[in-house]
């Protein structure tokens, strides 16, 4: 599962667009249907995705988290 979550932040980073003014990366709908999947039973997690932005240390928070609580 963690070689999954990783290679999905790779691409979500390689995907983004990155706004210089927020320092802020801006998820397009494919990716945030896609993590809403990933992190459907994990609430607080996906709570993390619902505005559509996300900085790049959330992203690596969720992950990791992520991948510490899935068996």
């Amino acid at each position: 599962m963690k070689t999954i979550s990783v290679l999905s932040l790779l691409l979500l980073l390689v995907s983004c667009k990155k706004d210089n003014e927020m320092h802020l990366l801006r998820m397009d709908e494919d990716w945030f249907e896609l993590l809403s999947r990933l992190f459907i039973d994990k609430p607080s997690v996906l709570n993390h995705f619902k505005s559509g932005f996300l900085g790049f240390e959330n992203i690596y928070l969720a992950v990791r988290y992520y991948d510490e609580h899935s068996n």
